[in-house]
């Protein structure tokens, strides 16, 4: 965690130990609309207006009136009209006046001004519920704009109507689908507006906005409450997902579907092994976010939770059973543009996971692993021998400008990934390096894959891929093993400048009066640490998008292939905006682990160009 982060989290525990009770088991008052959201909801995403952001905000307004609107329009208009090729062109034409007219009647800056809200469901059914809290007197006609264009869409059909309700004083427009179990329901009342796809969870939203009696809502149930006093109070947003409620959903929903079992029969055998299957991966308690913004920097803080009686199930252990990192960032330059130091996942664990499943949940599972273990016999390769016996997994990858010819201007990049043995990871490495020499030969005409001793290297035992075809690219992979790090380079420059690094020869990360200033520095167990420079990512987006769009030309111009053609164009339209994203500074990760918690601050900062004018 951050100085600043520990130094709240001190004060607070300090002043909640003073009050004798918890301060933060309340969202602040600002965030009213988590009181409509109901308790059986299992996922809570609430964000508020705040004026720390109104820099930021302002910097996407810019963005968005950079948008080349009108071509952007008629690009969908050309996608939409291909997939309604078998109406009529006037028809055509006259709907989608319609339609957009009554879609630019809607104030969508306007509705989401002081606060949304989204929350999802899974049983009875599938559910989902958006909350709005508009600018002041801006509800009723944005919810009337929404009715009309429900009402229009409903107009489009035989089999569809809406129907309107006054309920206390809340306004409810309800479209129901034949021969579906859902329906589409908007409903207001002064500036909230809300939608629903659910009659059961919108009557529940109408229950607590009017206060009858026997409705609870998720911010104030016991488990929201207990999370949310493990963190600071959110300013601006917070996400919680409780993965009991999550778990327990997801198995009635597929009870329901499969249907009840009458007394003294057997379940059928698929739903044995969903149940089963549910049961295995039921380990996490809920994961909880809160945000605040401060000037150009925006902190979220994240608590994950593993349930304790779960805490050595085997699908536990694929997150829990990992070594945590020591002191990932020696290896890390100062002027290193982007790293990333993970335990990651015990994949080994989750392979024998899922071999387990197969052999005894699943109704001749036996056979599977059987033909299995053929393949791989046939292959020449175990997974199990050849990958995770010595492969641990927790990796760390680094970038920094080249100091000499690197790929496409890319800059000099480095991977390290932890095995088990280092003997045996050499001895597999260099049996794979020789399986692809054969591969590429048998591609490229006999051309052999080279592996050279990189000589040239501070350290022994690695070695230089060389091919014609990576030579073409200006590509020169380096590969070798180094105390218990598997080690892959694109040159030897990289490789040596991380080991210069990692011995104190070169200035680390840590000195980087940048880093200092916008990093996050973990201490603990350190499950994973991160910095990205973001101050490119607005020109490297459009570049995606441009490019994306150039790919319109390799399509074939034929009939069927117009659809796609006129996708692979429309982000085109986009990419002007897109480079106008250039507010972005850096962002940053930090998690640690003590056994049965993940707590991860995320910190992303911004150019001062959102901050106000002095």
């Amino acid at each position: 965690m951050t100085r600043n982060s520990k130094t709240v989290g001190l004060a607070l525990a300090l002043l909640g130990a003073i009050s004798g009770q918890a301060i933060s088991e309340q969202l602040p008052d600002n965030f009213t609309l988590g009181r409509y959201v109901p308790d059986s909801c299992w996922v809570y995403t609430h964000g508020v207006y705040s004026p720390e952001r109104a820099g930021i905000d302002a910097q996407w307004a810019r963005v968005l009136a950079a948008v080349d609107t009108d071509t952007l329009i008629n690009g969908f208009k050309g996608l939409m009209g291909q997939l309604c090729s078998g109406v009529a062109q006037e028809e055509f034409e006259r709907q989608w006046a319609a339609t957009t007219g009554l879609i630019s009647q809607v104030s969508w800056n306007d509705l989401i001004a002081r606060e949304f809200a989204f929350a999802a469901q899974m049983s009875p059914l599938p559910s989902h519920l958006l909350l709005c809290q508009g600018a002041p007197g801006t509800g009723p006609k944005n919810l009337a704009a929404l009715a009309a264009i429900l009402e229009h869409g409903a107009s489009l059909s035989d089999t569809l109507c809406v129907d309107k309700a006054t309920i206390g004083d809340i306004q409810v427009w309800t479209m129901d689908l034949p021969g579906a179990p859902f329906s589409l329901e908007i409903f207001g009342r002064g500036d909230v507006v809300g939608l629903c796809t659910c009659r059961p969870v919108t009557k529940k939203v109408l229950g607590l906005m009017l206060g009858k009696p026997g409705a609870g809502s998720v911010v104030d149930s016991p488990r929201f409450q207990r999370a949310l006093a493990s963190l600071a109070p959110p300013e601006d947003m917070v996400s919680f997902i409780d993965c009991r409620a999550m778990f327990a959903d997801m198995r009635a929903l597929f009870e329901g579907v499969m249907g009840n079992v009458p007394p003294g029969s057997k379940s059928p055998p698929e739903k044995e092994i969903l149940l089963n299957v549910f049961k295995r991966f039921d380990v996490f308690d809920y994961v909880l976010t809160v945000r605040q913004t401060d000037g150009a920097q925006e902190r979220s803080d994240t608590i994950a939770v593993v349930r304790p009686e779960c805490k050595d199930a085997p699908f536990a252990r694929v997150f829990t059973n990992r070594q945590p990192l020591e002191d990932p960032l020696r290896f890390v330059p100062a002027d290193a543009t982007s790293f990333s130091a993970s335990v990651a996942i015990d994949w080994g664990a989750l392979y024998a996971l899922a071999l387990d499943i197969i052999g005894n949940d699943i109704p001749n599972g036996q056979e599977i692993l059987a033909k299995w273990q053929g393949v791989q016999e046939s292959l020449g390769f175990d997974v199990q021998a050849d990958l995770f016996d010595w492969l641990s997994g927790e990796t760390i990858a680094v970038s920094f400008p080249s100091d000499g010819v690197s790929p496409f201007g890319a800059g000099d990049s480095v991977l390290l990934i932890r095995v088990k043995d280092a003997a045996l990871a050499r001895q597999k490495v260099d049996a794979a390096i020789a399986r692809l020499d054969v591969d590429v030969s048998q591609r490229y005409t006999n051309i052999p894959l080279n592996k050279i001793p990189a000589p040239d290297i501070r350290a022994e035992g690695f070695h230089r891929l060389m091919h014609p075809i990576l030579m073409s690219y200006q590509i020169q992979p380096v590969v070798g093993l180094h105390d218990k790090w598997l080690v892959l380079g694109s040159s030897a420059a990289a490789i040596n400048k991380v080991l210069d690094t990692e011995d104190g020869k070169l200035p680390r990360i840590t000195t980087s009066e940048r880093f200092m200033r916008e990093g996050a520095l973990p201490t603990g167990n350190i499950s994973s640490v991160s910095f990205s420079d973001l101050s490119n990512m607005g020109q490297d987006l459009s570049n995606l998008f441009y490019g994306i769009g150039m790919a319109s030309a390799l399509v074939p111009n034929e009939p069927d292939m117009h659809v796609l053609k006129m996708i692979l164009t429309l982000p085109q339209a986009l990419a002007p905006a897109i480079s106008e994203i250039d507010f972005y500074s850096s962002s940053a990760m930090a998690a640690t682990f003590d056994g049965l918690t993940w707590r991860i601050e995320s910190i992303i900062n911004y150019q001062d160009s959102v901050l106000p004018p002095k």
